[in-house]
């Protein structure tokens, strides 16, 4: 059964104007979501064009950014700014409604970072503050032993061999 209280859905556009919404969880093993607004810590995009340069070479796993002052077009023109000055690739979200009342609901402040499946559930603990690089990939690794993990063993439990009866029966 999947717990709908810790999803997040939503369909928005990205930074550059691109359509983008939650579907996009379903396309990996777990995506890793920093939110991030512009007042805040400038040189966290460093790290975040770092991490996501890694993030790229690991199967499975995403990156995203959401920025939480937007809508807003001095805020899109600052984010992006910030985001191009450091060589930023990554997908930056501008949060519809739905995503921005998830984030008064659950955040306690920027920058922070979660983990979301591929159900779109969140994952794990959400990580307070900005990083550094080695910080952020160790949190990521240990969250997708854990993802991994739980699927080995859903693998184990779906492959168990029903219990012959015919025995019992006669």
């Amino acid at each position: 059964a999947i717990n709908r209280e810790n999803m997040i859905t939503f369909v928005s556009k990205t930074l550059e104007g691109e359509d983008i919404g939650s579907t996009i969880f379903d396309e990996y093993d777990l995506t890793m979501v920093n939110f991030w607004g512009t007042y805040s810590d400038i040189n966290e995009a460093a790290v975040l064009t770092q991490l996501d340069k890694e993030i790229k070479n690991m199967e499975g796993v995403n990156f995203l950014q959401v920025i939480i002052d937007t809508p807003s077009e001095e805020a899109e023109e600052l984010a992006l700014k910030i985001k191009t000055e450091n060589g930023g690739e990554y997908t930056s979200i501008i949060p519809d409604q739905r995503l921005a009342s998830w984030i008064v609901n659950n955040l306690e402040g920027v920058p922070t970072t979660i983990f979301v499946d591929n159900d779109a559930i969140v994952v794990g603990e959400p990580i307070q503050g900005a990083k550094t690089l080695e910080e952020y990939l160790s949190l990521l690794n240990t969250q997708l032993a854990e993802i991994q993990a739980q699927k080995a063993t859903e693998t184990t439990e779906n492959t168990e061999q029903p219990t012959d009866i015919t025995n019992i029966l006669q």
